[in-house]
């Protein structure tokens, strides 16, 4: 079975788009350089991206935990009809898109929304 959207597509700037469910990224675009955070059961670490390639079956991440300096690679099937993630990553471009989006929605509905804090 053909399916209508690749998984992994290479994009000609050098961005990657990893359509599963445990990337959390603007559109799941990924580049070399990035910086984002690998969720990794109750742990949470900043990582760059140095790597992306895949082999039909999974797709690898090189990546560097940005506090230790660690080097490492980490991988996923390329399964959409998985359910299990040992990791996701998430993009603070991502997780403000939610924010806004989350008081946005509560706004609409009538709630009000009190800050707790302050973006600056």
């Amino acid at each position: 079975m053909v399916e209508a959207e690749s998984i992994v597509i290479y994009h000609k700037d050098g961005s990657v788009q990893i359509n599963l469910p445990n990337i959390w990224t603007l559109n799941r675009i990924l580049f070399k350089g990035m910086t984002v955070v690998k969720k990794e059961g109750s742990h949470f670490d900043a990582i760059e991206i140095l790597g992306i390639y895949d082999d039909d079956k999974y797709v690898y991440l090189t990546i560097k935990n940005i506090k230790t300096g660690r080097v490492n690679v980490i991988s996923q099937i390329l399964d959409r009809d998985n359910t299990y993630f040992l990791w996701s990553i998430i993009s603070l471009d991502y997780f403000q898109k939610m924010l806004e989006n989350r008081i946005m929605n509560q706004l609409i509905i009538g709630n009000t929304v009190t800050p707790q804090f302050h973006l600056k």
